[in-house]
Order: structure tokens, then sequence, then C-alpha cells
């Protein structure tokens, strides 16, 4: 796309090749005749509202299935947790050396540093996917409004 300038100093805009043919379209041709072609890719309302219906209802299921394994991971924490503790105290009574305590400890820290980030991983996957859905739905059932609403190119020149 290109600006040309009219003889009264008016600004007028074109698609054309960029390979040298001397080809060109005006623009605002172009963009009325693309939104109405749009018009036919816009999804069936009621079919639309019914798959996004069926989407939440599977990423419900996902976010279910995430909290559980969330709720386990955090149990393993609290455990390994309790492991350090009661492996300090175990030393500062003198049931065994700082060398075992230092031994155990390092361990132990490999353990919670892997289920904190498998903590950090669940947690992002668990998400209210719903508004998503939503616009997304939106968007297929609305495309050529998005389109006349949302272009940069060719509507604001028009």
């Amino acid at each position: 796309g290109s600006a040309s300038r009219g003889q009264f100093g008016g600004r007028f805009f074109y698609y054309h090749c960029s390979n040298g043919c001397k080809e060109r379209q005006r623009a605002k041709d172009l963009n009325i005749h693309f939104e109405s072609l749009l018009k036919n890719y816009n999804a069936n309302p009621k079919s639309m509202k019914l798959y996004a219906a069926v989407l939440k209802d599977r990423l419900k299921d996902n976010n279910n299935n995430g909290k559980s394994e969330l709720e386990k991971i955090i149990v393993q924490i609290t455990k390994q947790k309790m492991r350090l503790k009661n492996a300090k105290d175990m030393m500062l009574d003198g049931e065994f050396s700082s060398a075992d305590h230092k031994g155990m400890k390092i361990e132990i820290d490999t353990t919670l540093e892997k289920l904190s980030r498998e903590e950090v991983k669940q947690r992002e996957g668990i998400e209210n996917h719903g508004s998503k859905v939503d616009d997304c739905l939106d968007l297929l059932v609305n495309l050529d409004k998005h389109y006349v609403s949302n272009s940069k190119i060719g509507r604001a020149h028009v």
C-alpha cells in the first residue's frame, strides 16, 4: 500500500504490486470489498455458543485436575520442610552428626527446589479461561466488525 497526493493536496491510498507491475487499486474500494467478504466467514452464533460451553467445561475439568495436583505438591513441600526441621532438631539433640545433617539438607533442598518448580508450573496452568473463550467467541461471530473497528490500515485512511 502507498499514498499519493492529489493536485489539491489530498491523499489517496492504493494497494499495488511490489514487483514493478503497474496495477493498483484504490484502498477504499478494496477494503469495502474485503469487509463484505469477511461477513461470509462469520461463525454461526448458536454453534459457537455450544462449542464455547463445551470448551469451558473441558477447561474447568483441566483446572480441577490441576488443582488436585497442586494440592498434592503442597502436601509434599510441607512434608519436606518438616523433614528438614526434624533433621535439624535431631542434629541439635546429638542424634546424628553435622555432616549427616548437611547431606540430608542438600537432598531435601534439592527435592524442595524440584517441587517448587512443579508448583509454579501447576499454578500457571490453573487459570480461568472463561473470559478468553468469550472474547474468541465474539471475534469468530463478528469477524467483519472486528476488522473494521480494529483495522489500522485501510479504514483509517478512507
